[in-house]
């Protein structure tokens, strides 16, 4: 098959899902005998425009783009664009960004079109009222004109088939892989972070991700010989950003990091206490920062949202009400005095992520709705959603 893929900014991924997803993904694809172009914005790596390389055999094409955010929606229609005239036999978009323009590839092409819903824009805390509507516009767009969407929780495939009637096919993500010899990096000392003595969130800066709560409340507890280091893109949210950095007022045991990845984040991560995910409201979606902690055994305190408790279940790891002060203080406390029950729950978060989101499912779900499109081998309709 002759894959197209767009959604992502760049490859190899420095920050953000959908780039760790996709490369992640398609390198595998390649390896079993198909053929992957990978369309990304070239200021992501500062590629030069109308070039491409090689990327694990994988080719990473790069097209004109508007640098910005603002401008994400466009360069997404113009990588459609030159991806319908591509000849493939899939094009794959992945976020609402890159799908609200499945409509172009749907009627000048022949290709089949598959969605993935990472996460709802829509359903973002910090979005204006005008900005909903619109998310809500183009969500409808890649609804009506996409052959198969894809949700990465249950609770995506929900939102679907409630809203618009939909079924969706459920095929979860999956924590990244670190290599085996990351350990032999110095960058926690160059913070000077000790082993399993720093709290660890890992993520966007976004206003809803509530990391000046988390800051509060380490403020609070003062834990001896314990740092709290925020780590991820602040690209979504400069203003924000500033805001946390006045909160910590530059105290030497709150760190941050800024975006990092490859050895140093695998170093970050496997050395990690606590990792504390503080999200509040209702984007249906997950962090990838947490799969990737439960996958390492590193503790984890998250908020009650509904997909954390699908995540965290009954034992294997600590809840507290999302946006409530004492809760998070409570539970964060009680962590950091109960090392070993922790680690307990932990090693069962360890277990549970690997059996339910591991690459080589997601590699094989992923093949073989593309084998069901371009064969057009039938499937079964769910009520809800199709767990392929």
């Amino acid at each position: 098959m002759k894959i197209a893929v767009i959604g992502a900014r760049g490859i190899p991924a420095k920050f953000g899902e959908i780039e760790r997803y996709c490369q992640e993904l398609y390198p595998q694809i390649v390896a079993r005998g198909h053929e992957v172009d990978l369309y990304v914005q070239p200021s992501y790596h500062q590629q030069s425009w109308f070039s491409s390389f090689i990327y694990q055999k994988m080719k990473v094409v790069t097209l004109f783009s508007l640098p910005g955010k603002q401008f994400t929606w466009f360069n997404s229609a113009l990588n459609t664009i030159w991806a319908t005239f591509g000849n493939y036999d899939v094009i794959h978009l992945h976020g609402m960004a890159a799908a609200w323009f499945a409509w172009f590839p749907q009627m000048f092409s022949n290709s089949s079109i598959v969605f993935t819903c990472h996460q709802l824009e829509s359903h973002a805390a910090s979005s204006s009222k005008a900005f909903r509507r619109l998310s809500s516009w183009l969500e409808k767009m890649a609804v009506d004109y996409a052959d198969k969407i894809v949700v990465t929780t249950h609770e995506l495939a929900n939102y679907f088939f409630r809203k618009y009637g939909v079924c969706s096919h459920y095929i979860a993500n999956a924590p990244a892989k670190y290599q085996q010899n990351d350990m032999q990096f110095g960058f926690r000392e160059a913070f000077g972070l000790e082993q399993q003595q720093y709290i660890l969130y890992l993520g966007t800066f976004e206003p809803n991700q509530r990391l000046d709560l988390l800051i509060e409340v380490f403020q609070k507890l003062q834990p001896r010989n314990w740092k709290l280091v925020l780590a991820g893109d602040i690209s979504h949210s400069f203003q924000h950003t500033i805001n946390l950095l006045q909160m910590a007022q530059q105290q030497n045991n709150i760190i941050f990091t800024g975006d990092i990845s490859g050895n140093f984040l695998a170093e970050l991560m496997r050395g990690a206490g606590i990792f504390v995910e503080p999200s509040e409201g209702n984007n249906l979606s997950f962090s990838v920062g947490m799969l990737d902690a439960m996958r390492a055994g590193i503790p984890i305190v998250a908020s009650d949202t509904m997909t954390h408790r699908k995540l965290i279940g009954r034992d294997r790891g600590l809840l507290f009400k999302a946006g409530q002060f004492d809760s998070l203080l409570v539970q964060l406390e009680y962590a950091m005095s109960r090392p070993n029950l922790l680690l307990t729950m932990a090693k069962k978060a360890q277990t549970y992520i690997a059996i339910n989101h591991n690459w080589d499912k997601v590699i094989y779900k992923n093949l073989f709705l593309y084998l069901q499109l371009t064969t057009k081998i039938p499937s079964h309709q769910p009520h809800q959603a199709i767990d392929i």
